[in-house]
């Protein structure tokens, strides 16, 4: 799926006349190029004040669309993989 994002605090409701006109638009132009639009393989993805990021499709963004979250999260794993590695480069036995 194809997330479609709103970094507002709106209710999908107050937007829904929006998204039909941008899933409009884009169908209109996928066809124009030839291509095709599936507009039901998309996903609203909508912020609140409890869930300031979300990952879809192993990227996690937050509600500004900042890249900051994934980095962090894959620095951090990054980090435990190395510190695995250095554990294991260090022992004697093998």
């Amino acid at each position: 799926m194809n997330p479609l994002i709103i970094s507002e605090n709106y209710t999908v409701g107050e937007h829904r006349s929006a998204v039909a006109k941008v899933d409009q638009i884009l169908e209109e132009e996928a066809k124009a190029d030839n291509l095709t639009w599936y507009p039901d393989k998309q996903s609203l993805v909508e912020f609140s004040n409890h869930n300031d990021s979300t990952t879809t499709l192993g990227i996690t963004i937050n509600s500004k669309l900042n890249w900051a979250p994934h980095i962090q999260t894959r620095t951090k794993k990054a980090l435990k993989v190395l510190g695995v590695m250095k554990r294991l480069g260090n022992s004697r036995g093998g």
